[in-house]
């Protein structure tokens, strides 16, 4: 097991990072990770006027895999998520689904491991199940990208699926791969809508493993008995069509049925979804029950 200390932080996915870390394949490796505000919002204070938005959505890593080359893909097994005892929920202006907020406003929360429940408000006793998830898990990009946007490197997807038992499948750009992580949730939504889930500190310990010559155009989550196709981009008009043609080539390639059968197909089976949509990037999945 190796751990990736969460002291080396860094804001970009990028093939010019330089790796804090060398793991062979098939490696099982603990990222320790800083909540998406990187510490600077944490429901106890009345005012936040030092915030360093820049800060925002902070990665551990990146590690080396050895033999994983452009044009293999990456699989990483999400083992366990370690939550810690706090969090907080928060939206600022221009962040969100609606924009009624003036300035930054927090809440804090209680996160019961136990329970596997969290308390929004202790006073009115509202109380939810805890569903952890990995807000943003990615690979070096062909071109540097920050850690705040996603993208076909994975990135800041906010998919819920990105859970325990979970293996995300991304394609890899560069020698290496060069894996980061970070922004954990210990809830959240489906459509992130006011622009945080429960963000926290995190323990996440995932197993690594190379596919070789495996080439995907975005990434995949297995997930239970279903995939997730996952893409992102500026608007649906651009990513859904893109994510249909993904769905029936896989439906094709499973079944060897043409392209019309499985379109027709997909149209029975397939399930869109939003994953965010209040990052730079929107994000939505396409997720298909396997058939084994």
């Amino acid at each position: 097991m190796h751990l990736v200390n969460k002291n080396n932080i860094h804001h970009y996915f990028s093939c010019d990072q330089k790796n804090i870390l060398e793991v062979e394949d098939d490696s099982v490796l603990v990222f320790e990770t800083i909540d998406a505000s990187y510490g600077q919002i944490n429901g106890s204070k009345k005012k936040y006027d030092d915030i360093v938005v820049e800060h925002f959505v902070p990665v551990t890593g990146p590690v080396y895999i050895k033999n994983c080359m452009p044009g293999d893909a990456l699989e990483i097994e999400i083992l366990d998520i370690e939550l810690s005892d706090t969090g907080s929920l928060w939206s600022r202006s221009k962040l969100g689904v609606l924009s009624i907020f003036d300035s930054i406003y927090a809440k804090g929360v209680k996160i019961d491991k136990d329970k596997k429940s969290f308390t929004f408000d202790e006073h009115l006793n509202i109380e939810y199940p805890l569903n952890p998830m990995v807000g943003c898990i990615g690979v070096a990009a062909p071109k540097s990208i920050h850690s705040s946007y996603p993208g076909n490197h994975g990135g800041n997807l906010d998919s819920v699926n990105v859970t325990m038992g979970a293996k995300v499948v991304l394609p890899v750009f560069c020698e290496g791969a060069l894996l980061s992580m970070g922004d954990i949730h210990a809830a959240m939504g489906e459509g992130e809508l006011c622009g945080t889930g429960i963000e926290c500190d995190a323990r996440v310990s995932v197993k690594i493993k190379v596919i070789k010559n495996k080439t995907i155009p975005s990434p995949r989550i297995y997930f239970k008995d279903q995939v997730s196709f996952i893409l992102s981009g500026k608007d649906y008009d651009e990513i859904i069509p893109s994510l249909v043609h993904q769905g029936i080539e896989y439906l094709q390639e499973i079944h060897k049925i043409d392209k019309k059968d499985a379109y027709l197909l997909l149209s029975a089976i397939g399930n869109l979804k939003i994953c965010q949509i209040v990052n730079p990037l929107k994000t939505l999945s396409l997720t298909l029950k396997l058939n084994n």
